[in-house]
């Protein structure tokens, strides 16, 4: 092999060990190794996300939207940007079943809102409200549909 070549083999290789290195930056450890995500947050259980608990955590009251009676389901992400967005709010049943979702754009400023009509929500019991963090995973709260307007 010719020098040259040895020398693009190895930048090559430096370079898959630095996008490796960037690309776990945000991974978090133990002392028995790498921290396993859960399936959902919750302002109450955020584990390893403790610090940014309150800017992910979703919240939702009653309100309207054109008219009609509706839930607002909204993230406190107050620096939201192009690299750090919610790209999904929803309602789900206890479940997990997915009672209404609305994906939201990656862009500059993006919106950390979401309106869903009351008559998606069960009679009673409880609902989950979510929001998905692009780096944060899932975020949740458990409210009774009541609570919602049902």
């Amino acid at each position: 092999m010719g020098r040259t070549k040895y020398k693009l083999r190895l930048m090559g290789a430096y370079a898959l060990i630095s996008l490796s290195t960037f690309a776990c930056k945000d991974s978090i450890t133990t002392g028995d190794g790498p921290i396993k995500p859960m399936k959902e947050y919750t302002l109450e259980n955020a584990r390893e996300w403790n610090d940014i608990a309150k800017f992910h955590a979703p919240t939702a009251k009653k309100s309207t939207h054109n008219g009609r009676a509706a839930v607002i389901v909204e993230v406190p992400l107050e620096k939201a940007n192009e690299g750090h967005y919610i790209e999904k709010i929803g309602i789900m049943d206890m479940t997990g079943k997915e009672l209404g979702t609305v994906t939201l754009k990656r862009e500059r400023n993006p919106i950390t809102y979401a309106y869903f009509y009351s008559e998606i929500l069960p009679w009673s019991g409880k609902v989950k409200i979510f929001a998905k963090c692009n780096k944060h995973d899932l975020w949740v709260k458990e409210m009774y549909a009541k609570d919602l307007g049902m």
